[in-house]
C-alpha cells in the first residue's frame, strides 16, 4: 500500500480533529485560568499522548482486518471518511440547534474549573479528549490500514496525524510562552470567536473535507 493516500486520509482527519473547538477553548480557558504556557503544554501533551495511544492501538487491531487483494482499501477507506465527516457535521447542526442556554452556562463554569488545574490533571484533560467519539473515530479513521505500510510508513502517518491534530492547542500556547500576559487580550479574542462562529465554520470544514474525500476515493474506484 502506497503512503501518499495514507497521508491523504490522515491529513483530513487531523484537520477535523484540529478544528474540534472543545480543545482549543479548553487550551484556552487553561492558559488564561493559570497564566502559565507550561500548564498549555501539559494539556497539549496529554491530548497528543492520548492521539497517539489510539492510532497505535487501531494501526495493529486493523491490520488483522482482511481486505481481498483486488480492492483498493485507500479508495474504501477515503469514501468511507468522507460518509463519516458528512454525518459528523450533520449531527453537530443538530446539536447546536438543540444547545440551551444551561448547557453554554456549564461551559462556563468548566472553563472557570479549568483555569485552576494543576499539570497533571491538564495533561489527564488533555488525554481524554482523544477518546471523545469524534476524535476516536477520525483517529481509527486514519489509521486504518496504516499496518499494511510497516513500522516505519505507519510511525510516520501516526506522527503526523499527531503533531497536526494537536497543532490547534499549541499555538495558542507557543503565543502565550512568547508574549505573556500581553497575549491575554489576543486569547480571549479568539475564545469569543470560536463560541460565536466555531461551530459553523466545523460544520463547513466537515462538509468540505467529507466530500473531496468522498470524490477521490470515488474516482480511484471508477479509474
Amino acid at each position: 500500500m502506497d503512503l501518499a493516500p495514507q497521508l491523504l486520509v490522515a491529513t483530513a482527519c487531523a484537520v477535523t480533529v484540529a478544528i474540534t473547538t472543545l480543545p482549543l477553548l479548553s487550551v484556552i480557558a487553561i492558559l488564561l485560568g493559570t497564566r502559565r504556557a507550561s500548564r498549555g503544554l501539559w494539556y497539549a501533551g496529554g491530548y497528543a499522548v492520548g492521539l497517539g495511544v489510539v492510532f497505535a492501538l487501531s494501526s495493529w487491531g486493523l491490520s488483522f482486518v482482511f481486505v481481498p487483494p483486488w480492492r483498493d482499501p485507500s479508495a474504501y477507506l477515503a469514501v468511507t471518511v468522507g460518509v463519516i465527516l458528512i454525518v459528523a457535521a450533520a449531527v453537530w447542526w443538530l446539536y447546536d440547534r438543540r444547545q440551551s442556554e444551561r448547557t453554554r452556562e456549564s461551559g462556563h463554569r468548566f472553563a472557570n474549573w479549568l483555569g485552576g488545574l494543576g499539570p497533571f490533571t491538564c495533561a489527564v484533560v488533555g488525554f481524554q479528549f482523544a477518546f471523545h467519539p469524534k476524535n476516536l473515530a477520525l483517529t481509527i479513521a486514519a489509521a486504518s490500514r496504516t499496518g499494511d505500510l510497516g513500522w516505519a510508513g505507519a510511525t510516520i502517518v501516526g506522527v503526523w496525524f499527531c503533531v497536526l491534530g494537536v497543532s490547534s492547542v499549541m499555538i495558542p500556547t507557543v503565543v502565550f510562552a512568547r508574549s505573556g500576559p500581553r497575549a491575554e487580550e489576543r486569547l480571549r479574542g479568539i475564545d469569543t470567536w470560536v463560541r460565536e462562529r466555531g461551530t459553523g465554520i466545523t460544520i463547513i470544514v466537515l462538509l468540505v473535507v467529507g466530500v473531496a474525500l468522498i470524490a477521490i476515493g470515488a474516482a480511484q474506484l471508477l479509474g
